[in-house]
């Protein structure tokens, strides 16, 4: 095991545990645990950079130790004829240790912390609102208060505990998507905010689609919070609007809606579709086209042509594209319109507008279940597929959007291990290159042939740790 440091640009230092493996024949060098980075313990332990360097090296010391000794083969007396226990649970599910990781990053802990003191409650309602998201991901019946994934380490609450965390919850809505927001700001970097809106929710993201608050049609948000902040408004045109003051000022805020062609007027269609004007582009170059027809033999790619416009500062852009066209018809399906403000070049424009569909496409995906739930429940339920829709983005990204989101969850839902004697676990799923790439993302060696039931315990005390 040896000790590696990673420096970013402002100075800090991370620590981190690595082992070195020989896997299918070739060396490679897997995270084993996150020590932290070097402000933070510094400002934790009251101490200088020298202590923090030689305090990491101490750790290298024991957990190599404890490695060593976690390594060492392990007897287990079975009998065939013996019965397993009644109503014990053996299996259990790991992936959710991964979404842990993240969510302990949001420090969302020290928010239900703060509620819990005030409200005095008895129960932990940081678990439950964990779990509640954990469960919400990875479990078929993520729909009801029911939390029915089974995770490794154990619950402190009982189920009438998270039916009255749900009205908690709900009356500290603000409070945690301020909070969620307050931690974002570093992902910002001095970027716009993007506020994407659907027929239930009004999102606010980074520019990448990571969330941080929302706000529906019947309920008041703390909506100053972000509007100092630069907004890019992303929308259908032909979208009715929760917050019209808000998204229709369009003096203040920048936008990019899209609209299908055939929503524009007849007169509007026609100047959309006169052959003059076209441009491919990739090349920024002319096309020659004599009628619409021949939009048929234009090369593989998108094109685009601007509308002329009176309104001060409004860009009418419409975009064609050979992936939509039909081979042996072309008509107004092929065609798409892009409003806007922004003072960026069509390919640049394109290129965003196809990128927030595929976030708009990630929303309607996280949020399309709600429509069916209690109205007492149902902001209850908009944080937690909030906090849900953070973590799966989140992790697309990390992940350098290789995998979609579905073949993460998935994986993660598939990441199981089973319980043997109470002496440890044995994973039983099948290793990919996938969930190498999440338990390095996490810093987790979950993919161990045995782990001890202590060792279980460090690695869900180790998916806390900020």
């Amino acid at each position: 095991m040896k000790l590696t440091k990673t420096t970013c640009k402002n100075g800090n230092i991370h620590y981190y545990l690595a082992l070195s493996k020989i896997i299918n024949g070739k060396s490679t060098t897997q995270v084993y645990k996150k020590l932290g980075d070097l402000y933070s313990l510094m400002e934790q332990m009251d101490c200088t950079a020298e202590e923090v360097e030689a305090w990491c090296q101490t750790q290298k010391q024991i957990e190599t130790k404890a490695y060593r000794d976690s390594n060492k083969p392990i007897n287990i007396m079975l009998y065939p004829q013996e019965r397993i226990e009644l109503n014990v649970e053996h299996n259990f599910n790991l992936g959710y240790l991964i979404l842990q990781s993240i969510f302990t990053t949001l420090h969302l802990d020290q928010t239900c912390s703060k509620i819990r003191r005030k409200e005095n409650l008895k129960y932990d309602l940081d678990q439950i609102l964990r779990h509640l998201v954990y469960n919400r991901i990875l479990s078929t019946n993520s729909d009801s208060t029911d939390i029915t994934l089974n995770f490794v380490e154990k619950k402190s609450y009982k189920p009438t505990d998270v039916e009255h965390a749900f009205n908690v919850l709900s009356k500290y809505l603000n409070a945690f998507q301020i909070d969620l927001f307050n931690t974002t700001k570093t992902l910002l970097d001095n970027k716009p905010i993007y506020y994407y809106q659907t027929n239930q929710i009004a999102l606010f993201t980074t520019a990448n689609g990571i969330p941080f608050a929302f706000h529906t049609q019947n309920q008041q948000q703390p909506l100053d919070t972000f509007l100092e902040d630069k907004i890019i408004v992303c929308n259908e045109r032909d979208l009715p609007t929760f917050k019209e003051q808000f998204v229709q000022s369009e003096e203040t805020h920048n936008y990019l809606s899209t609209q299908p062609l055939n929503n524009l007027s007849k007169e509007d269609q026609t100047a959309a579709l006169r052959v003059q004007g076209w441009k491919r582009v990739t090349t920024n170059q002319s096309v020659s086209i004599k009628e619409i027809e021949e939009f048929k033999s234009l090369k593989d790619g998108v094109y685009s042509k601007e509308i002329p416009n009176h309104t001060n500062n409004h860009r009418t852009i419409v975009v064609f594209s050979t992936n939509y066209a039909h081979t042996q018809d072309i008509n107004t399906d092929a065609f798409y319109v892009l409003h806007t403000n922004l003072d960026k070049k069509p390919r640049t424009l394109i290129e965003l507008s196809e990128k927030q569909w595929k976030i708009q496409q990630n929303i309607n995906n996280a949020f399309n279940h709600l429509e069916s739930q209690n109205n007492n429940q149902t902001h209850t339920y908009f944080l937690i597929d909030l906090l849900a829709f953070y973590l799966t983005q989140t992790l697309q990204l990390q992940l350098k959007e290789t995998y979609s989101i579905q073949q993460i969850v998935n994986q993660l839902n598939a990441m199981n291990t089973t319980l043997i004697a109470d002496l440890g676990y044995a994973p039983s799923y099948t290793r990919t290159k996938l969930t190498d790439a999440l338990q390095d993302l996490a810093g987790l060696s979950l993919d161990q042939t045995f782990i001890k039931t202590q060792t279980m315990k460090k690695l869900v005390k180790q998916s806390k740790e900020h």
